[in-house]
C-alpha cells in the first residue's frame, strides 16, 4: 500500500433486529460518500442491507458490517454468527419480500463469496468503482 493509495476502512457491529439493514445502509453509504465512491453508493447500500437482512433473518445474530476501499474497488463484508450457507432461491421474485439477495449480488457486484469463520461466516461482495479524485490543493 503507497501513501497516495491508502487503503479506508470502517467496520461497526449491529444486533440481529429489524433496524440493522438500514443502520448498515446508512454506515456503509456514509462511508463511501467520504471517501469520494459515489458512483457505487446506491449498489453498496442495497447490496449490504440485502446480506444484513439475510443475517437477521436467517443467522439471528449479530452482524458485523465492514467497509473498505481501495483503489477503484469497494470490498464490503457482513459477517454474522452461524455457518449456516446462504442459499439462492430458485425463483427469487416470487416472493419479492425476500430471496433476492443473492440475485442481485450476481446482478450488481463484481465479485462476492462466502468464507467459513471459526465462529460463523463472512458474506462479501466487490463493486469497481470510478477512482476518486484527489482533493485539490491550490486555490
Amino acid at each position: 500500500m503507497s501513501e497516495k493509495d491508502p487503503a479506508r476502512r470502517a467496520a461497526t457491529q449491529l444486533p440481529p433486529a429489524r433496524q440493522s439493514p438500514g443502520a448498515a445502509r446508512l454506515f456503509v453509504g456514509e462511508m463511501l460518500k467520504r471517501w469520494r465512491f459515489e458512483t457505487v453508493v446506491e449498489s453498496a447500500e442495497l447490496l449490504t442491507s440485502e446480506l444484513v437482512t439475510n443475517a437477521v433473518l436467517h443467522a439471528g445474530t449479530e452482524v458485523q458490517v465492514i467497509v473498505e476501499a481501495r483503489d477503484q474497488t469497494v470490498h464490503v463484508e457482513v459477517i454474522d454468527l452461524t455457518k449456516r450457507q446462504p442459499v439462492a432461491r430458485e425463483s427469487p421474485f416470487d416472493d419479492l419480500q425476500t430471496g433476492r439477495g443473492l440475485t442481485l449480488l450476481d446482478g450488481l457486484a463484481s465479485s462476492w463469496g462466502v468464507n467459513p469463520l471459526d465462529r460463523g461466516k463472512s458474506v462479501w461482495f466487490e463493486l469497481q468503482a470510478a477512482v476518486p479524485p484527489e482533493p485539490s490543493s491550490a486555490l
